[in-house]
């Protein structure tokens, strides 16, 4: 019998003190208390693979930020009106992971069907830097205006309303974002997908674009801007 000092532990990591060197017998006898010859007792592989077992993944474990979105949406017990997922909430998701996305990949939809490319990030990979790109950019997104279908990445808007001097979203846009994205947050904590320092920035944005909200006087009545041109058109 043979013991292979770099034998690996746990998936990827070493025993301490690995050192590759030469074979060596192992002595397959021990001396007793009186002298004797006794076959060694071989420990049970058991213990060990207990031990791998618990310090491994698991092999289902999410590793990127829109799988760790979708089980967010699927097995969080968060529930969604009738189309809001559809036609908020998803778009605001995208546009998350289009901000902080940090390389590109291939990646299968529910459907079954591929996007190519796409632009996606570890999710442990998550820290202050990123919800402050996320804030960053929330504010300086052009608004799509119905072209949902456009393909155009979060950046590539950015960079195109700033081309055309367009007018920034609204302060409450900005807002209703990252009160749909910061339940998400909370729940990647609590999975010990990220750290707690994210949520004390999140805390920190949300509060920032709460306040730059404008707030409406007591017995005042918003109007829309349509309803105001067709005011002061009649003047």
């Amino acid at each position: 019998m043979r013991v292979d000092a770099s034998a690996q532990f746990g998936g990827d990591t070493a025993f301490p003190g690995d050192q590759r060197g030469p074979e060596q017998a192992f002595p397959t006898f021990s001396e007793g208390s009186n002298g004797a010859r006794q076959p060694l007792q071989l420990l049970s592989t058991e213990p060990h693979n207990a031990i791998a077992s618990a310090i491994q993944p698991d092999v289902g474990e999410v590793t990127w930020l829109s799988e760790a979105i979708e089980e967010w949406r699927l097995k969080s017990g968060v529930s969604f009106s009738k189309g809001s997922w559809e036609y908020s909430y998803k778009s605001t998701f995208r546009v998350f992971v289009e901000l902080v996305g940090e390389l590109r990949r291939d990646r299968e939809s529910a459907d079954g069907s591929i996007a190519s490319g796409v632009l996606d990030i570890d999710v442990r990979h998550l820290g202050r830097v990123q919800v402050r790109k996320l804030y960053d950019g929330l504010q300086s997104l052009l608004p799509r205006q119905g072209k949902r279908d456009d393909r155009m990445e979060a950046t590539e808007r950015i960079a195109d309303g700033k081309a055309r001097k367009t007018r920034p979203p609204s302060k409450s846009s900005v807002a209703k974002k990252l009160s749909h994205i910061r339940p998400f947050l909370v729940y990647a904590e609590r999975k010990g997908w990220t750290e707690a320092e994210i949520m004390q920035e999140m805390r920190l944005v949300v509060q920032a674009a709460d306040s730059a909200v404008p707030k409406l006087k007591k017995d005042c009545i918003a109007l829309s801007p349509e309803e105001l041109k067709g005011m002061f058109g009649r003047c």
